[in-house]
């Protein structure tokens, strides 16, 4: 989920006119931190579907079964004992791994396609 939504936010902000720009410098700027924020806005509104996710793998080391049986109601217990923070806890290390990973790799990948001639406009 989070990739699509960095895929969508991603290509809406590098347009035509900035894959057309001819400093390859400044490009390199504006791709790395163009990737970085759009990967960071993606984990900001996809991250709560991971925190509910993760509880619902959780097992019960003494019984053996899950503590959270469904969607609705792990949404319900996260926002009755933890609140809205509860739905981003361990939101700051997920972001400070993925954001300059995601940088460095899209950062290389437009350079690669352009240096390629793959695409032009």
């Amino acid at each position: 989920y989070q990739r699509r939504v960095h895929g969508v936010l991603y290509d809406y902000a590098t347009s035509r006119e900035l894959r057309e720009q001819a400093s390859t410098t400044a490009l390199a700027a504006q791709y790395f931190a163009l990737s970085m924020t759009s990967r960071f806005l993606a984990g900001m509104i996809a991250y709560p579907q991971n925190v509910l996710q993760t509880h619902l793998r959780e097992v019960n080391r003494q019984t053996g079964a899950h503590d959270f049986n469904g969607v609705v109601s792990t949404a319900r217990t996260i926002w009755q004992v933890e609140g809205l923070r509860g739905f981003y806890c361990g939101l700051t290390p997920h972001i400070c791994r993925v954001v300059p990973h995601t940088g460095i790799t899209l950062l290389t990948y437009e350079l690669l396609v352009r240096a390629a001639g793959y695409r032009t406009a």
